[in-house]
């Protein structure tokens, strides 16, 4: 976990249990999808993200804990459920009527020419190896990217949650 922070493992597990006792699913009823990402900074920023956007809930994949620091107090409020697969979160997901977009690079599908359904979730995978999907049927997923003009090939993880999350928002949002 996060040097210079005290005990990170026990304010996880102090926030996780006002997780399960308080937290309540989210306005909105996008669903982030983690799926192994890495403990460190990405997951606490993308716990923020949903708080901000009162998105209905997380799913993390193949998580057992992370560093709840940056996550400046939001996991005690955003819904989130542990799955030890993927395939269980989208039998979940799509058993609730959810339509799943995974974010690729190598698809043509842009982000801002998608109409997403209400019920939408958005899946995420490793920083470093993407989705993991063996046993995954893949057609099932709606494919997108963000568009970019650099020559890196993708954004940082939780930047690109935010984008997502706001993309649905901006066509979605009770808030407005």
């Amino acid at each position: 976990m996060r040097k210079g922070k005290k005990n990170p493992e026990k304010k996880f597990e102090r926030e996780l249990i006002y997780n399960r006792m308080y937290a309540k699913p989210g306005k909105n009823k996008l669903i982030l999808i983690l799926d192994h990402l890495k403990r460190s900074y990405n997951i606490g920023k993308i716990f923020r993200t949903a708080e901000v956007f009162s998105l209905h809930e997380i799913h993390l994949i193949g998580t057992k804990d992370f560093d709840p620091y940056p996550a400046k107090g939001a996991l005690k409020r955003v819904k989130c459920h542990f799955f030890k697969s993927l395939q269980e979160s989208l039998e979940k997901l799509k058993s609730e009527g959810y339509q799943i977009f995974i974010f690729d690079t190598h698809t043509d599908q842009y982000l801002e020419s998608v109409e997403f359904p209400e019920k939408t979730a958005l899946l995420f995978g490793n920083e470093e190896f993407g989705p993991m999907l063996e046993g995954i049927d893949v057609s099932e997923l709606k494919k997108i990217k963000i568009r970019q003009y650099g020559e890196i090939e993708s954004l940082n993880v939780s930047i690109a949650a935010s984008i997502g999350a706001y993309e649905y928002l901006r066509q979605h949002s009770i808030m407005s």
